[in-house]
């Protein structure tokens, strides 16, 4: 595990919010400002808050501390041990899915990948491919911008561009599809 890992559970509430959660930014704004009050009432305005009332701020904040970074690194452990063997049996069955035609089980499949793991970039092209195959053109651009962000992407750099000339090409297929059938109406 990266050290960046376990540093996200140093501070209560941070790792939540790497993985998107609302709740994870109320608990890293709400001890950010517990250690803020600690550090100005003990530091800067001692007389603000008697010295019993700083202390406890800070028995709390350091046990929030101590609690955020256990639970943290369980769960990192955790989810860890199985990103490692669920993303092993996942990403070929998705290819295979893929290879059959069956875009909603791909999708299905790479979802979950990319729930366990929001940045595997295999995971997130096979995604794109999959939306662009099922005529969803804008979901798989979005996917495409959103692997483009990710770090270790420059490897991905021919393909992304392939799929995002691919999909140009098939909004320009649909458009005219859709010019074509205009008279067609009218007519009738």
């Amino acid at each position: 595990m990266r050290v960046g890992r376990w540093a996200l559970c140093l501070w209560p509430g941070l790792a939540q919010l790497w993985q998107g959660s609302p709740g994870g930014l109320l608990a890293a704004i709400g001890f950010g400002l517990l250690v803020d009050l600690v550090v100005l009432g003990s530091l800067v305005w001692n007389e603000w808050a008697p010295p019993g009332q700083i202390l406890l701020a800070a028995l709390v904040a350091t046990g929030m501390g101590l609690a955020s970074a256990a639970i943290g690194v369980r769960q990192t452990l955790t989810t860890k041990e199985l990103n490692d063997e669920t993303q092993q049996d996942l990403f070929p069955l998705a290819t295979g899915e893929y290879l059959r035609g069956n875009w909603f089980e791909a999708e299905r499949l790479c979802q979950q990948m990319l729930k366990l793991n929001p940045a595997d970039l295999e995971a997130r092209l096979l995604l794109a491919t999959t939306c662009r195959r099922a005529k969803r053109q804008h979901e798989a651009r979005r996917e495409l911008e959103e692997l483009s962000l990710l770090a270790g992407s420059e490897k991905w750099k021919q393909e992304i561009e392939s799929e995002h000339d691919l999909l140009s090409q098939a909004v320009r297929e649909m458009a005219d599809q859709s010019a074509e059938i205009q008279p067609l109406r009218a007519a009738a």
